[in-house]
């Protein structure tokens, strides 16, 4: 049986490298309605809280992710989890 994991886009910005996204790339802008930190690590909580141990963090590119360092570190400091960084 495969472990669930949770998928998190956190950034739609692109710099037209990412392996994971369409050859051309996308844009460089960001969409109006990207999440908020604080809305990503409730999220993460609950996910967390109902089981979730494999994080998947997705974009655009998520390393172009304004918050991205505080949001790995958050999700570091449960138990037992696994990060995906996937660009």
């Amino acid at each position: 049986m495969r472990t669930p994991y949770i998928a998190l886009a956190i950034t739609y910005r692109c710099n037209y490298s990412c392996s994971y996204c369409n050859p051309l790339g996308e844009s460089f802008g960001t969409s109006p309605n990207e999440i908020s930190l604080q809305e990503w690590l409730k999220i993460i909580e609950c996910a967390y809280e109902v089981g979730f141990r494999i994080f998947r963090i997705t974009g655009g590119e998520p390393l172009l992710g304004k918050d991205v360092k505080e949001l790995l570190r958050f999700i570091d400091e449960f138990n037992d989890v696994k990060i995906n960084l996937l660009y």
